[in-house]
């Protein structure tokens, strides 16, 4: 927001001003958009300001804005109404750069478009990146920019509203930009769970294996245990990943993007660890003799375990039920602990 009594400042208010520009301008990195657009705007004979803030303005403009081209690149496109504080612009860094005051006069269709439109670009800065978070900036930069110079036009003609028909337009437009959104930030936030996903598998792969050198290091040395330990570890998180790619490929089927770029790439991660962690889980039971399964003999426990593994990881209904099952058969053969005798009161004392 740009602080309008500055067009009108006294004495005071322009030396004030001075100084918020010098301090500005010596850390050039803390120049923003709406510093410029205020220069900018008082630079123009529209507006009642001081002759002296005019011209303050029009010797801190060209510093002001290179020090924000140095900060953002290039601006590419840009509109600045005339008869209001109103604009907005896009750099080569494909950002938008919004500022505005908008008053009670402004048509309230126009001014709620306008707030969509940076509501929503915001959240194509949180969940989309590279060419996507590109396109839909230069779409709702070409939506902010007619808004702002249908409600200029609006202004300038004194008119209580704006023609319906061109609202209607960029209300359709604003549509189209939502939903094209949305398609790529589901898209954005699948690749990142994938990305994730891979990482968890690397760190699967990585960590399992040399767990099981450090128990060759145990008394389980040459133990049939081992390699089924390992086995069981990897199946596990392969079974995670096989049941999630699946899910994936239904159509229809989305994850919840919303929640953003980092947390996407956390649960894709903690997924194949996750699934590991079941395998574990059903290792220990079945070789513990919790569950009522008969092992096989040595030369097949390594594939029997990975097998079950594989579908704990998979299903974790499966794992959960198997979970169950070995806690239940844990109750039913623990030892009931007798009960106290009951002590009788004697009647007579």
């Amino acid at each position: 927001m740009i602080d309008t009594s500055l067009f009108e400042s006294s004495a005071e208010g322009v030396d004030e001003l001075r100084q918020t520009y010098e301090l500005t301008l010596k850390n050039r990195w803390r120049v923003s958009f709406p510093l410029v657009a205020q220069a900018h705007f008082l630079q123009r004979q529209q507006f009642r300001a001081s002759a002296a803030a005019r011209e303050l303005a029009a010797e801190v403009y060209p510093a002001l804005l290179q020090a924000f081209v140095q900060r953002h690149g290039a601006v590419v496109k840009e509109t600045y109404a005339s008869s209001l504080v109103a604009a907005v612009a896009l750099t080569v860094d494909e950002t938008i750069h919004l500022v505005y005051n908008l008053d009670a006069a402004v048509d309230p269709v126009a001014v709620e478009l306008i707030f969509k439109c940076d509501a929503l670009y915001r959240e194509v800065q949180r969940l989309t990146w590279g060419k996507y978070q590109a396109t839909s900036a230069h779409l709702l930069y070409s939506i902010e920019a007619q808004l702002i110079a249908l409600i200029d036009e609006q202004k300038k003609q004194g008119a209580k509203h704006i023609d319906a028909r061109q609202l209607a337009m960029l209300r359709r437009e604003y549509k189209r930009a939502f939903v094209d959104w949305e398609v790529k930030a589901a898209n954005t936030g699948n690749f990142q769970y994938l990305l994730g996903m891979l990482a968890g598998v690397l760190g699967v792969m990585v960590a399992i294996p040399l767990i099981g050198l450090g128990l060759q290091l145990t008394p389980l040395q040459g133990s049939s245990l081992v390699p089924a330990f390992v086995g069981s570890s990897i199946a596990g998180g392969a079974g995670a990943v096989v049941s999630v790619l699946m899910r994936m490929s239904r159509p229809g089927v989305r994850l919840d993007y919303r929640s953003g770029l980092a947390a996407m790439f956390l649960q894709g991660m903690f997924r194949p660890l996750v699934g590991s962690l079941f395998g574990l889980a059903v290792f220990v039971l079945l070789a513990g003799g919790l569950l009522p399964i008969s092992l096989p003999d040595s030369s097949k426990q390594v594939y029997f375990f990975s097998g079950v593994a594989f579908l704990a990881g998979f299903s974790e209904r499966f794992a959960k039920g198997l979970v169950d099952r070995a806690g239940s058969s844990v109750s039913d053969e623990s030892p009931e602990v007798p009960s106290a005798p009951a002590t009788k009161k004697s009647e007579k004392q």
